[in-house]
């Protein structure tokens, strides 16, 4: 049932993609990013945030026009070209600790608006709106969303003979991971492979909920329009098996205004939770605390969890509802200013020296959700609190690049 197409990438040349493929523009800290700008004429980055904008403070649609025209340009001085035949991308990403081999394609609005795509974070209709009007001007998706699908044998089979072969791309990248992909254009394996998803009843967004809903919200305004072309009735995904993805979660960084602010959180954790012998990792129906001195780690109360649907029943959900919301103040878990988040991979070591830097806070970590638990959800049309997951593999930009032939 999912319509799960091969397409005709834009992307660069063998000798540039290194140099072109790039992490979220967001990912980079200032300093990185004027480093990364100055000295490597070929990154993504220049195309993403032209150095006309910058120097002008250029922002909205016009910038969005500058980043078609450099886009442009990069395609007419070489550093990117078109492939003539549709295709599949076979993308694989090694760290020293995970493999993960994904399929890149491009994946049907209509399936997405039929919940045959599913989704279990809400939305903000202003950066729906924003990223759509980004793509209208720009034209092109540059990140594939990744999505995840139960393993198949008959796709396993064909990633199979492909990987014995020499990839297009085959680099390591700064933070030591090792990106290759092949190109998928065999009349056989599109077939094998477009066919083995329309066996498949369904495939959850892992990231990247508001590009999809974005792309939804673009082909709606080019059908109004009378402008909207086949391409632009899918957007770029890459599958994922769901055995491959890795879930990890947040540190959840709260800042105190006072010790006595910080002492009666802890005082009603301590009457309210029971603590117990510290455990790390901090296991599902437990919460680790770091006051600034010492970490200690509390039992959840199974009431907490009674008469609730799945979504509240998750930890973070209890912690909001429980003591970050009636007990400490915060009344937006997303937009709060008081309440930070930390990838828990960057380990506690950094969560500490940042609390060191902020007196009276308190770090909150809890156990990484399953792939089980995001499907019941997504399942059920509910949604996760904010920052419930933190998603691996993170995905380059410019790699492949979807055209949506709206220009």
């Amino acid at each position: 049932m999912i319509d799960f197409r091969p397409f005709k990438a834009i992307r660069p040349t063998r000798d540039k993609a290194y140099l072109v493929a790039t992490r979220s523009y967001v990912s980079y800290s200032e300093q990185a990013l004027i480093d990364k700008l100055n000295n490597n004429p070929y990154t993504f980055l220049h195309v993403i945030n032209p150095e006309e904008a910058r120097v002008h403070n250029i922002q909205g649609t016009e910038k969005y026009k500058l980043v078609r025209k450099t886009f442009k340009n990069f395609y007419r001085d070489g550093i990117f070209i078109a492939d003539e035949r549709p295709a599949f991308y076979l993308y694989r990403q090694s760290t020293p600790l995970h493999v993960f081999t994904g399929l890149i394609g491009a994946v049907s609005v209509f399936d997405y608006n039929e919940g045959r795509i599913k989704i279990h974070e809400h939305t903000l209709t202003r950066r729906e709106e924003m990223f759509a009007d980004y793509l209208y001007h720009t034209g092109f998706n540059a990140e594939p969303v990744l999505m995840m699908y139960p393993w198949k044998m008959k796709l396993h089979q064909v990633f199979e003979r492909y990987l014995l072969m020499r990839p297009e791309y085959e680099f390591t990248s700064t933070d030591k991971v090792l990106h290759e992909l092949w190109v998928i254009d065999d009349a056989n394996s599109l077939e094998t492979i477009r066919a083995a998803f329309s066996e498949i009843e369904a495939v959850y967004i892992a990231d990247g909920h508001h590009r999809s809903a974005s792309s939804a919200l673009l082909y709606k305004r080019l059908l109004s329009e009378g402008t909207a072309s086949n391409e632009s009735g899918y957007f770029m995904a890459m599958m994922l098996p769901e055995t491959e993805l890795v879930i990890d979660s947040f540190f959840r960084l709260l800042e105190n205004s006072s010790a006595e602010e910080q002492k009666k959180i802890e005082e009603f954790i301590h009457s309210s939770c029971q603590e117990i012998t510290s455990s790390q990792p901090v296991k599902s129906g437990e919460i680790s605390i770091f006051n600034g001195i010492e970490w200690k780690t509390f039992k959840i109360p199974t009431e907490w969890f009674v008469g609730k649907d799945a979504a509240k029943q998750l930890d973070a959900s209890v912690l909001f509802d429980h003591i970050l919301h009636p007990i400490a103040g915060i009344a937006d878990a997303k937009e709060s200013e008081r309440l930070h988040y930390m990838p828990t991979p960057e380990g506690r070591k950094k969560a500490e020296n940042w609390a060191k830097e902020h007196p009276y806070s308190l770090i909150f970590e809890l156990a990484p959700i399953n792939v089980e638990t995001i499907k019941k959800i997504a399942d059920l049309q509910l949604v996760m609190p904010p920052k419930s997951t933190y998603i691996l593999p993170k995905l380059r930009s410019g790699l492949t690049i979807y055209d949506l032939n709206i220009h």
